[in-house]
């Protein structure tokens, strides 16, 4: 959309954000990772206390209506982040729609923030906010890491490596697509053909590496 005498654009994002003090009591409840693992939500961050993918994998096991479908889903959430360098992907942005009898689903993912197209610190180093099999460096990130990962979460490795090659494949083109998609409708910001080269060129490294 174009902002005042439309001289720039903006991106307006539905976000939805819910917890038992703001429910309705209408469809499913929203409860954030660390809600539903009973955690301080100062406390998201793995590196200062707070939960990582096993306690989320966890917490799906123990919660959840459908714990297999749920696991992969948070494994392809993990292998998206890694290939868009996704670095805040902390418990509080893995979500879970609590149904009417305490049954939980994860929730789509949302709240994704790329650091490829930005300037700074170089990107192989980045951090992820949750350790992939011990590991949080986007660049370092090897086949022997998802392996830890697959044990820490409860699926068979080949499985995980088979999603993370799915996800870093698929990617660059899905995203081609939406840049299109949103030029076509006057989102043509320099910061997007940064994301997309960004995004192309990560997902790459990382297949290279899943491949050796």
């Amino acid at each position: 959309m174009r902002g005042p005498g439309r001289s720039r654009s903006w991106l307006a994002v539905v976000k939805f954000v819910a917890d038992e003090l703001f429910y309705d009591g209408k469809g499913p409840l929203l409860q954030t990772g660390v809600g539903r693992i009973g955690v301080f939500p100062a406390r998201k961050y793995e590196g200062e206390g707070g939960p990582g993918c096993r306690d989320i994998a966890q917490a799906i096991r123990t919660h959840g209506r459908r714990p297999g479908e749920d696991l992969r889903s948070f494994a392809r959430a993990m292998a998206f982040n890694w290939i868009v360098g996704g670095t805040d992907a902390h418990a509080k942005n893995f979500s879970f729609l609590i149904g009417a009898r305490g049954r939980a689903a994860l929730a789509p993912l949302y709240d994704v923030a790329s650091t490829l197209p930005y300037p700074g610190r170089h990107p192989p180093r980045r951090k992820l906010a949750m350790k992939i099999g011990g590991e949080s460096r986007l660049g370092y990130i090897q086949v022997r890491h998802w392996e830890r990962f697959a044990a820490q979460v409860g699926l068979p490795p080949e499985e995980v490596l088979g999603i993370c090659e799915s996800v870093a494949t698929e990617t660059p083109d899905r995203f081609a697509d939406l840049v299109a998609a949103a030029r076509s409708e006057g989102l043509d910001h320099p910061v997007v053909e940064r994301l997309k080269k960004g995004i192309t060129k990560h997902a790459s490294a990382c297949l290279d590496r899943l491949r050796r």
